[in-house]
């Protein structure tokens, strides 16, 4: 379902991908007009408070002062850059020693191309082609996985409905396998998990393995795109062998947002929280907390903190639209625009306080950039996607 990225295209500040896809991206940068437009936009397509489902029993929302401590800004401390040409990445998956990069492919029809990143030093090792519409990437032992979209629009895309595993080392295509509008994976070192949409606004969690697919469990809601997303994926985060998936349900009134965990390689899911009032979710996650983008209780977009054992919600830190979050090094980041600076920030909270560090570094996002930037952790750092994104940043974060 894409009806935020519809919703979205409406407000002033997104942008359509040159293969005719629809799905609409804010972007990472703007002055203070663009900011305000982004208040608006949001004021606009922020349903109206409503009565939780009876199926959906709520945590109290427990919101926390926000710190907004002056902060110095400071030269990013790139470790390594690689330029990756005329193509923007779609999908981003980071394991230890290696960057996997997807790019869509640039003309309907087109095919698209992963790109195997050694990361010391860093430098493009291997390129296979894959889907034209790849919406999300992930690898784990001996094998990498692509989600190939639907595609929007009037233009034919290189094999929708697919999800394609690769053989690290050779670049073999083990398997193709059909799966209707496959929108997150989750890897295991000879298996994945696959997140698709299924009928009746329901999601279906399937495993795939040695070729065969085997549906473990229907979930009410869709894994969305977020407004601020190149892909839904980034409603997908994967801590302690655990799973866990930010659905949406959109209802006549308004919608929610709810989180399940099950196991990394399948099995029972289980509720953490339902989120009121709530539409999108990029997240991020420790062994005890998930923190999510544009969970405010009041409607205002921020950064919250879900407890896993009981669910409870904390609003750590509001203010300018956060595109991107990430955990590494104790330590939640994100990344937004900064009105002042007519630029584009990266910085760090406590995850307990929502303390923000007293130092921020500009990210080389162009004010113009319709891209919202990817940011993943990784054994050495932060990785991001950035400047039309066709420009990858290794960031020492300590």
């Amino acid at each position: 379902m894409r009806t935020i990225a519809t919703a979205a295209a409406s407000v002033g500040w997104v942008w359509v991908r040159s293969n005719s896809r629809s799905r609409a991206v804010l972007l990472l940068a703007g002055g203070a007009s663009v900011v305000i437009v982004i208040g608006l936009g949001l004021a606009l397509l922020r349903p109206a408070p409503k009565a939780p489902p009876a199926v959906s029993p709520t945590p109290a929302f427990q919101p926390a002062p926000t710190p907004r401590p002056t902060q110095a800004t400071i030269a990013l401390d790139i470790a390594d850059e690689l330029k990756l040409g005329p193509h923007a990445v779609n999908a981003m998956a980071v394991e230890p020693g290696v960057v996997w990069l997807a790019t869509q492919g640039v003309t309907a029809g087109a095919a698209g191309t992963l790109l195997r990143v050694d990361a010391s030093p860093v430098h493009t090792a291997a390129s296979w082609t894959i889907g034209g519409d790849p919406v999300a990437v992930a690898a784990a032992g001996d094998f990498v996985w692509v989600a190939n979209g639907v595609g929007v629009g009037s233009g034919a895309v290189s094999e929708p409905n697919t999800v394609e595993q690769f053989n690290v080392a050779t670049g073999a295509l083990t398997h193709r396998y059909t799966v209707l509008d496959p929108r997150g994976l989750v890897a295991n070192p000879t298996t994945a998990l696959v997140i698709s949409t299924a009928a009746g606004q329901q999601t279906a969690i399937t495993l795939l393995t040695a070729g065969n697919e085997k549906l473990v469990t229907t979930l009410p809601g869709t894994l969305n795109a977020p407004v601020s997303s190149l892909s839904p994926e980034v409603a997908v985060a994967v801590c302690s062998n655990e799973a866990y998936l930010a659905l949406t349900n959109l209802f006549t009134s308004g919608s929610s947002v709810t989180i399940y965990a099950l196991p990394q390689s399948g099995g029972t899911a289980h509720q953490v929280v339902t989120i009121l009032d709530d539409y999108e979710a990029s997240m991020t996650c420790n062994t005890s907390s998930l923190f999510l983008i544009g969970a405010a209780g009041d409607g205002d977009v921020s950064v919250a903190r879900v407890t896993i054992a009981d669910g409870g919600i904390t609003n750590l830190w509001e203010g300018p639209y956060p595109v991107a979050v990430a955990f590494l090094s104790g330590r939640v980041w994100i990344a937004y625009a900064d009105a002042s600076l007519n630029q584009s920030v990266l910085t760090s909270l406590d995850p307990g306080t929502g303390l923000a560090a007293p130092v921020r570094s500009i990210l080389p996002v162009a004010p113009t950039d319709p891209n919202g930037s990817l940011l993943i952790p990784g054994d050495s750092g932060l990785w991001v996607v950035a400047s039309q994104g066709n420009l990858l940043l290794h960031v020492a974060t300590s």
